[in-house]
């Protein structure tokens, strides 16, 4: 039997690493793990776009000294590895993951050790006006004016916002059938195809139409009882992230476009992004963002130290 086959060996897990505390993930850039893979074989993939999100809040809000953090895949498996971390009290493992939409259904776990996006998901918290601004400081390489930039990323927003307002309700309902109206595969599906970074980015209404009749049609015998209303839904916070950090590449491509400059690879902005979000929020810790993340990391560290 492996150190890691049992609940009193999961618990273990940190000393076998040589840390104070492992967080599981998602991501990963091969397949997903399973639960048993990961519980009973010690698996885990150490690189992840996730993993880099995490370690940002970790290190802006952990007291701890060694943290170990491994993608496991899907989210599926980190909701088994919930579970077992809720069922046994473990207190040196952590899952840190995307809530999606189980805050509306209920659904998630009720453990300090057990962190949630305060999002969707991560990528969510970048789809913010400030953060691209700060971003395209870095990139710019002539000045330029920040009231102006921020006025055409505050219009490209919002104008978005505008447009998937009405779509989040049908992607939960088709989701919780089993089907779902964006790709989750391909995000940037939802956009308007454009040769040319010129111009804002832009809902498909036309497609995205066409698909919520074609999936409505095929879980026409589908119910919620309690459907989610719109008025408790915050379009930038619940709608599924990964379109938006699409559509924040865009933006800040297009900005780059207008300085004259030459594009960038996508995945580049991406990092660029994303450090700029926990640059804004050093320099924010009041903001929503700082004392969501703020109380949640602490609550783990409370609860780490008292078990």
């Amino acid at each position: 039997m492996t150190l890691i086959r049992t609940k009193s060996g999961l618990q273990n897990l940190h000393i076998l690493k040589g840390v104070d505390l492992v967080v599981y993930t998602e991501g990963g850039d091969r397949d997903a793990l399973t639960k048993e893979e990961v519980l009973e074989g010690g698996r885990g993939y150490e690189k992840s776009v996730d993993i880099r999100f995490w370690r940002g809040i970790f290190g802006q809000f952990s007291n701890r000294g060694s943290i170990k953090f491994l993608a496991v895949g899907g989210c599926r498996t980190l909701e088994g590895i919930a579970k077992e971390i809720s069922d046994g009290n473990l207190r040196s493992v952590c899952v840190a993951m995307d809530r999606d939409y189980s805050n509306f259904w209920g659904l998630s776990v009720q453990n300090c050790n057990v962190i949630y996006t305060r999002t969707y998901s991560w990528e969510n918290e970048l789809f913010n006006s400030e953060v691209i601004l700060r971003a395209f400081r870095r990139l710019a390489l002539d000045t330029f004016d920040p009231s102006e930039i921020l006025t055409k990323i505050d219009a490209a927003k919002q104008s978005l916002i505008s447009q998937f307002r009405h779509l989040v309700v049908a992607d939960m309902i088709l989701v919780a059938a089993n089907s779902s109206l964006f790709d989750r595969k391909q995000p940037a599906s939802c956009f308007k195809h454009v040769k040319r970074q010129d111009r804002m980015p832009e809902i498909d209404r036309s497609r995205l139409r066409s698909k919520v009749k074609a999936e409505k049609a095929k879980v026409s015998g589908f119910r919620l009882i309690n459907p989610p209303r719109a008025e408790s839904i915050d379009v930038a916070r619940d709608v599924f992230g990964k379109p938006l950090l699409v559509a924040a590449v865009r933006i800040l491509q297009l900005l780059i476009s207008d300085a004259n400059q030459k594009s960038l690879p996508n995945d580049y902005l991406e990092k660029f992004l994303l450090d700029a979000f926990f640059d804004w929020i050093n320099d924010n810790l009041g903001c929503l963002q700082a004392v969501d993340y703020g109380t949640k990391v602490a609550a783990l560290e409370m609860a780490t130290e008292n078990g």
